[in-house]
C-alpha cells in the first residue's frame, strides 16, 4: 500500500512538472511573439519617421 501511494505521489509531481513546463513553454512563445511583433512595429513607426 505505501509503495503505491508513493508511485502515484511520484506519478502526480511528475505529471505537474510536465504541464508547468508545457505552460512555462508556451508563455516563452507566445512573449516572443509578442516582441517580435513590438519590433515590427518600431520598425515600420521609424520609417514612417
Amino acid at each position: 500500500m505505501r509503495l503505491d501511494s508513493a508511485a502515484v505521489l511520484v506519478g502526480k509531481t511528475v505529471d505537474i512538472d510536465y504541464w508547468l513546463r508545457k505552460e512555462v513553454i508556451l508563455v516563452a512563445v507566445i512573449l516572443a511573439q509578442f516582441f517580435l511583433k513590438i519590433r515590427k512595429l518600431l520598425r515600420i513607426s521609424e520609417t514612417i519617421h
